[in-house]
């Protein structure tokens, strides 16, 4: 099953590669908060780094828009993805550049990474989680690769976040899979699945699933991995039976709004969109 799931990945964002590469572009709300999201992970990795120029791997970087702001910054990086063709549009992306700092790009699973133990410095793995069967494989292989006193900065979907919350549409289908998810581990007696209430799998899309705050606590707290800091960012927009009720720009301003008053009530981000979790291997 977990085979099945790495090829569903691959085919998902091979098809879909000019809609990631350009993700970040644009006025959309999606593509502000991505924005956003990808100012966040590179604000916290300088912040970790403390000024130092380290080894990096960029794990599931897909066409490498990180992998290639980390370069600019002068760390060392590795860009590892499952697409070939991913990896293809970074390759071709770097053609013009010096990037003496490259490390490559590498065709791996994120599970099975194959680097040795304790290569990095600093692992960053963004957007990757929620496609993921097992968190626990993610986890055990950047334990394993990642240097002792290393961090990681991974992001991951939250369940709670304000828009589901306001909208009636996700309270059913929300009670919908999880009432699936308990008829199957009670047929089946095991929990092999993914440890996310919301995580499903179709006939051609791989898992994709959001989580409560304290199941990503407790899956880090069994590796050697501590959370050294949980951002929540983004929020909205808001929707009504799945259907977006407020303009794009109002959204974008609830949300710079409601992420202003995070930074001075931290229990907004519970109900944020998504985190950028920062942990350390000890």
């Amino acid at each position: 099953m977990s085979g099945d799931n790495e090829r569903k990945i691959r085919d998902y964002f091979t098809s879909t590669l000019d809609y990631w590469h350009n993700l970040y572009d644009g006025t959309s709300f999606l593509s502000l908060h991505m924005a956003e999201r990808k100012k966040i992970v590179l604000d916290l990795v300088s912040q970790y780094a403390k000024g130092n120029k380290i080894k990096i791997l960029d794990m599931g970087c897909g066409t490498g828009i990180l992998t290639k702001a980390l370069l600019n910054q002068g760390h060392t990086v590795a860009a590892l993805d499952c697409s070939r063709h991913m990896l293809e549009k970074l390759e071709e992306s770097l053609k013009e550049a010096t990037c003496d700092t490259f490390l490559g790009t590498y065709l791996r699973d994120v599970t099975d990474t194959s680097f040795s133990a304790e290569s990095f410095d600093a692992i960053i793995c963004i957007g990757v989680f929620q496609y993921q069967m097992n968190d626990a494989d993610l986890l055990r292989e950047i334990d394993r690769i990642l240097k002792k006193g290393g961090f990681c900065v991974f992001t991951a979907p939250n369940l709670l976040r304000l828009n589901y919350l306001l909208d009636p549409y996700y309270y059913v289908r929300f009670f919908c899979r999880a009432a699936q998810r308990m008829l199957a581990r009670t047929a089946k007696r095991n929990d092999c699945g993914p440890h996310a209430v919301s995580g499903e799998i179709s006939g051609t899309h791989p898992y994709d699933k959001k989580y409560f705050i304290w199941q990503v606590r407790n899956a880090i707290r069994k590796q050697n991995l501590i959370i050294k800091e949980i951002t929540g960012f983004g929020y909205g927009p808001l929707t009504f039976w799945n259907r977006q009720i407020v303009s794009d720009e109002i959204s974008v301003k609830l949300s710079a709004k409601l992420d202003r008053l995070t930074k001075r009530s931290s229990w907004l981000k519970l109900f944020s969109n998504r985190w950028a979790v920062v942990v350390e291997k000890y």
